[in-house]
């Protein structure tokens, strides 16, 4: 069976109603079985792994920054 979920603004007047939606929708999320007939699998988003080479050639944009000890400075 499907169901289309619809996401819109709530109404005043309709505040109970959804309250006992959400709560009989996920009223058993902690016992054994909740997931039993629920199947998927994950997959990475685009643009998550970034290539070596394309990170290394943004870095070369930059001009390469001395490291300065300032007088009194212990660790540097």
């Amino acid at each position: 069976m499907k169901s289309n979920i619809v996401i819109r603004s709530e109404e005043k007047g309709k505040y109970r109603k959804v309250e006992n939606l959400v709560r009989e929708s996920f009223w058993n999320v902690y016992r054994p079985g909740y997931l039993e007939k629920i199947t998927g699998e994950y997959t990475t988003p685009g643009g998550y792994l970034v290539d070596e080479t394309a990170v290394e050639e943004f870095d070369r944009q930059f001009p390469t920054k001395e490291k300065k000890k300032l007088p009194g400075q212990i660790f540097g």
